[in-house]
């Protein structure tokens, strides 16, 4: 899936997939950053072997709809210390995690 944001081209198929969570039996979030370092989330449902790229809702009504959503690094990092292991986090913002 593609979509350009704000004139920046974030696209699945181009971009690294930093990790995946479940949130339900068949649907992912997928963390992916791109080659120049931009974040962005995006969900999937697997449905008969046929992956639809979808994104929650803000409002947590637990309602998907097919989009992207732009984060920051920021955002991104703290996506993945909820999410991710340490190795994850270090590989993929170890210019913004800082030695307490």
């Amino acid at each position: 899936m593609k979509k350009i944001i704000n004139g920046k081209s974030y696209n699945t198929e181009t971009a690294t997939l930093v990790d995946a969570v479940s949130i339900a039996s068949n649907v992912s979030e997928n963390l992916y950053i791109t080659k120049n370092g931009n974040c962005f989330l995006c969900g999937c449902v697997e449905s008969n072997t046929k992956i639809k790229r979808l994104r929650r809702i803000k409002d947590n009504s637990g309602v998907f709809n097919r989009d992207i959503q732009a984060i920051t690094k920021e955002e991104a990092l703290a996506w993945c210390e909820k999410n991710s292991d340490t190795e994850t986090i270090e590989r993929h913002f170890s210019e913004i995690v800082e030695e307490a």
